[in-house]
């Protein structure tokens, strides 16, 4: 029997695609459960939430990015407040220091690359 190849998802910082246990993700929850937003970091067998989500690089790289609370708002359809954006900001601070997957375009510094990947079908 093989084993099943985990989902791809798109970090919504570089744009590049990885498997889904690689990527830390930020929800915002229903408006019934509070509307909170929720920070939940790779880790195996992990079930997402429930509500509207965004995928981010689980590198600090993705999260020290500027743009980031430009580029979560539009994802989550949304804007941060300032108490969310701190707390994203103090996550960043506890990522292992590792940089980007050799896969992200972040990897090279080459943002230009990025752009190209965003505009590519």
């Amino acid at each position: 029997a093989s084993r099943k190849e985990p989902p791809l998802r798109m970090c919504v910082v570089c744009r590049a695609r990885f498997p889904q246990t690689e990527l830390a993700r930020i929800t915002r929850l229903p408006e019934a459960d509070g509307g909170a937003l929720t920070i939940d970091l790779p880790r195996p067998g992990r079930r997402p939430r429930v509500g509207r989500g965004a995928y981010i690089g689980s590198r600090p790289a993705c999260w020290q990015r500027d743009g980031l609370a430009k580029r979560l708002s539009a994802a989550l359809g949304t804007t941060l407040t300032d108490d969310e954006r701190s707390r994203i900001t103090a996550q960043a601070g506890e990522l292992p220091d590792g940089g980007p997957p050799a896969a992200c375009p972040l990897a090279a510094g080459d943002t230009a690359a990025a752009a190209r990947k965003r505009r590519e079908p």
